[in-house]
């Protein structure tokens, strides 16, 4: 998988939307994620449209309907939320075989999640991997918030370079309903 963050690399984020409401979240959003190298891994920037935004034409004629587009060096890769993921240009990977799955067929997620409540079974989307992925993914919010770029460090799980950002990371919680570790 896509490995986000750790190695002791920070992320750099940055957010443009609407003007920030108090009480909710933008009706659209445009949010760069710029991962540095991750040990052999390179550098990686990820783009995040929320809402009404939609990419650059040129890439949008690509994009799926509520989907993912991975582009690279050798070609692109389109996923539709839920569908098989699609080599582009499909002539140029034509005959290709792609490698033998290795992940069980999900039943779907409701089912996996009734199944994990009743056996103890793990999903395919359990919080070790949830909770990092969303925990990044929401930093285009504050970096929206707080109008300018962040850079966050997952390992210290702090904003380096904006201490109203890191304000918006925790919440205080009323006696008697705050989260122990």
């Amino acid at each position: 998988g896509l490995d986000l963050g750790g190695h002791g690399g920070t992320v750099r984020v940055s957010s443009m939307g609407p003007r920030p409401h108090v009480h909710s979240g933008p009706t659209w959003m445009i949010t760069k994620f710029e991962f540095g190298q991750r040990g052999e891994k390179p550098p990686v920037d990820v783009f995040w449209y929320e809402g009404v935004a939609q990419p650059p034409a040129s890439v949008a004629a690509e994009l799926p309907m509520n989907g993912s587009l991975f582009i690279g060096s050798k070609g692109k890769i389109a996923v539709a939320h839920g569908g098989q993921p699609q080599l582009l240009p499909e002539k140029q990977f034509e005959g290709y075989m792609p490698p033998e799955p290795y992940l069980p067929t999900s039943p779907g997620h409701h089912q996996q999640w009734i199944e994990a409540c009743k056996t103890g079974s793990p999903t395919g989307s359990h919080f070790g991997y949830a909770g990092p992925f969303t925990e990044i993914v929401l930093l285009g919010n504050i970096s929206h918030r707080v109008g300018r770029p962040i850079t966050y460090d997952p390992e210290k799980m702090r904003v380096t370079d904006n201490r109203q950002a890191n304000w918006l990371l925790r919440k205080e919680y009323r006696k008697g309903w705050d989260i122990r570790s």
